[in-house]
């Protein structure tokens, strides 16, 4: 066959060399070694047919990347092409010489690109531009040291052909890396705007990365490119589109008033672009939207039906969905959300309806008005016995809500202890033995059930039996008389379980601690402290939101991490900084918790539970209201918004005080509030009267404050209505607006 193969290469027939040589990179593509007929090959490289060309220099890059020979003999070969009268020849000799990946071949390829760049076919341009940053992979110092490649780029940013500017561009980001990638000057800025449409939607996607880098100079230049820039809000492609926000963001972030109302402007446009996606470019969008949630909670709280789940959602779209309905809850629409996603715990698969239930349990501790809602339809998925991971995942929901809370524990309790004939689920199985031990008292059977899950302690796994030690030490304590004999078994039971040695030590640590009497009453003031919660790590955002902003449009955007995690070689500075600070605050925090409870920890270190607490607090309380208000900067209301939240609401508190101010200008009285983050949706004077519409919320408990203020200049009196999603917290914010009434 090599013979044939040979013969047929040397024959002046071009049909006959096409056809051998497609024969010879099939076969090189199955795997066969057929690097003999190298020699012949590069024989028959001489040659104007463009598709014989292709397959030659298919057929020399595979082999040249293992033979260092044989790739200079392919190298001289390709060398010869770039001198080439056709600009097609010439283009594809410098796209595969660069292609070679053997770093000691280089060398020769630097003069070929060189001239490459300054070729009059813009074919052959683009391919040299992107074969500068392909040299610089082989070697580095190559074209670092080698400044007239870097000014060459520079000049070709301001080519005629599109192509060769974004291929231009792509060179120079690469070999400039370590320095921050192009230097963006005002000229280079203004020349990319301009020719911004002439660019195809990838090339106006990679320019207007480059953009969100450029520094803006003063407020003129800020809005002169905002303006220039606005159009690409209604581009058909998503990516252009996010480019676009990414830049808006990026512009005005040191610009507060700007910055809010650049999320008002983003809105419509994100919402466009999930009209008619397919599933995973709407997992992208709603990845993106769900990162300013983070930031601006209220922003799509009007529009949450829009994040339905459909039934032909993929399930990773559908999981999405769900985190999104709960980030753009609120007091206004959380009863919907609730029953929406009620619905979706009855659909396949489990997963999708353990999200749904969690959320739903998530929803009933960040927002009380929904609490009693999402109780009921909680308790009614206990009676789904056919659908075990419904109830699994229902007790662990609803074990999280009686920590945040215990005044429902009298009411759900006892439908929570008979649900072990049932469930198999360890995490399941463990909540309800977690509740046994914490409200065992009022659980007439608890110490018996207990029993019966001891009973069964060879089927048990570390999780369930490391939870039973601490919920029957805890009830012994509740119940001395009933649970002794129990604990006797159980301690006989774990103390000889030998395969498991984190069971049988921390059984014996329980043991000893026991069985010195000076030491159980110190061991029930531990076990019974409580374990009341007002948050939970979960609902805290564990990933640094700030950071993630500065990738935004990226992937790391879609992962929920930084870039550095996923990518070899990626900048970890947006992100090391954030992390030391949250090292030190969560460090500060484990110091203080050791030092108040250094032996609960000890006792509870492994305790089985989903979600673990934050910060802990006395048992059976409600947090008290602040004692100075502080309000959050980032709340932001449409009047539309604004209106229908107005509506939703009763008045709970109406103020009057006399106008002791010493000032009548409308906008000097609405920035001082604005000042304080108490904004305005309206205002105006008529009739002697200033009239302001003011919205704010307070930062601890994230609760909602519309008011309506009125400013009888004839007779200085102040008048207000005051509306609030929770009416405890009214009377400290009518004192807050007295203070501040007194100050303007």
């Amino acid at each position: 066959m090599r013979d044939t193969l040979i013969k047929a290469l040397n024959d002046r027939n071009e049909f006959l060399k096409m056809e051998t040589v497609k024969k010879i990179v099939g076969c090189m593509t199955v795997g066969m070694d057929v690097s003999e007929l190298f020699q012949n090959i590069i024989m028959v490289s001489n040659t104007q047919d463009l598709i014989l060309k292709k397959m030659i220099y298919l057929y020399l890059g595979h082999y040249s990347k293992s033979n260092e020979r044989m790739a200079l003999l392919a190298v001289n070969s390709i060398i010869k092409d770039t001198h080439d009268d056709s600009p097609m020849i010439r283009g594809m000799a410098i796209r595969w010489l660069s292609s070679l990946s053997t770093p000691s071949l280089a060398e020769h390829m630097l003069n070929p690109v060189k001239t490459g760049l300054i070729d009059v076919s813009a074919y052959v341009r683009r391919n040299a531009a992107l074969a500068c940053g392909k040299v610089y992979r082989l070697n580095n110092d190559l074209i670092g040291r080698d400044q007239g490649i870097i000014n060459k780029l520079y000049e070709l940013i301001r080519d005629r052909d599109p192509l060769v500017v974004i291929n231009s561009l792509c060179a120079l980001e690469e070999i400039l890396s370590n320095e921050g990638g192009v230097a963006l000057n005002q000229p280079i800025m203004i020349h990319l705007v301009t020719h911004l449409t002439e660019f195809n939607s990838w090339g106006q996607s990679k320019v207007l990365r480059l953009l969100s880098r450029y520094q803006i100079n003063d407020e003129e230049e800020l809005f002169g490119l905002m303006n220039a820039l606005d159009t690409y809000f209604q581009n058909s492609n998503t990516a252009v589109v996010l480019s676009t926000i990414n830049c808006f963001l990026t512009f005005t972030q040191t610009r507060s008033d700007v910055h809010n109302h650049v999320y008002i402007r983003l809105k419509t446009p994100l919402l466009s672009s999930l009209v008619g996606a397919g599933p995973e470019l709407s997992y992208v969008v709603l990845s993106h939207l769900l990162l300013i949630t983070k930031r601006l909670p209220s922003l799509f709280s009007a529009e949450y039906k829009q994040f339905f789940v459909k039934w032909k959602d993929p399930l990773y779209l559908r999981l999405l969905k769900v985190k999104v309905l709960l980030a753009v809850a609120n007091e206004i629409n959380s009863k919907d959300i609730v029953n929406e996603l009620s619905a979706y715990v009855l659909e396949d698969p489990p997963e999708f309806s353990r999200a749904s239930i969690r959320a739903i349990g998530r929803l009933a501790m960040s927002i009380p008005s929904v609490s009693e809602l999402s109780l009921e339809v909680l308790l009614s998925f206990l009676e789904l016995e056919q659908l075990k991971h419904v109830m699994a995942t229902t007790l662990v929901a609803l074990k999280d809500m009686i920590r945040r809370f215990p005044q429902i524990a009298h009411d759900v309790i006892p439908r929570l202890a008979h649900s072990l004939d049932v469930i198999e689920d360890s995490n399941a199985v463990t909540a309800i033995i977690t509740m046994i031990g914490e409200y065992g008292d009022i659980i007439s059977d608890g110490p018996y059930i207990l029993e019966e899950v001891i009973n069964s302690w060879d089927n048990k796994d570390d999780k369930v039996r490391n939870q039973l030690l601490v919920s029957t030490l805890k009830l012994f304590f509740k119940r001395p008389k009933e649970v002794k004999p129990i604990l006797g078994k159980l301690f006989k039971v774990s103390t000889e379980d030998a395969l498991h040695p984190d069971v049988h030590d921390r059984a014996l640590f329980f043991y000893r601690l026991m069985s010195d009497p000076n030491n159980i009453e110190k061991c029930k003031q531990i076990l019974t402290s409580g374990m009341y919660v007002d948050q939970f790590v979960e609902e805290s955002d564990g990933v640094e939101v700030d950071a993630l902003f500065e990738e935004f449009d990226s992937l790391s955007v879609i992962y929920g991490e930084g870039s550095n995690r996923f990518l070899k070689g990626a900048s970890t500075a947006a992100f090391e900084d954030n992390q030391d600070e949250e090292a030190i605050r969560k460090q500060e925090e484990e110091d203080e918790y050791y030092r108040k409870q250094e032996e609960l920890r000890r006792a509870q270190y492994d305790e089985s539970e989903e979600q673990r607490p934050a910060t802990y607090h006395a048992p059976f309380s409600q947090p008290a209201p602040p004692q100075s208000m502080q309000f959050s900067p980032s709340i932001l209301l449409d009047p539309q918004n604004f209106e229908r939240t107005w509506k939703s609401l009763t008045v709970a508190r109406k103020h009057q005080s006399p106008y002791q101010g010493s000032t009548s200008d409308v906008q000097q009285i609405d920035q001082f509030f604005s000042s304080q983050n108490i904004k305005s949706v309206a205002k105006g004077a008529a009739g002697g009267s200033l009239k302001f519409f003011f919205y704010c919320q307070e930062t601890q408990n994230s609760v909602l404050f519309l008011v309506e203020l009125v400013i009888n200049l004839s007779n200085k009196q102040v008048a207000a209505n005051i509306k609030t999603t929770n009416e405890q917290y009214a009377e400290q914010f009518e004192a807050a607006l007295q203070r501040l009434l007194q100050q303007i």
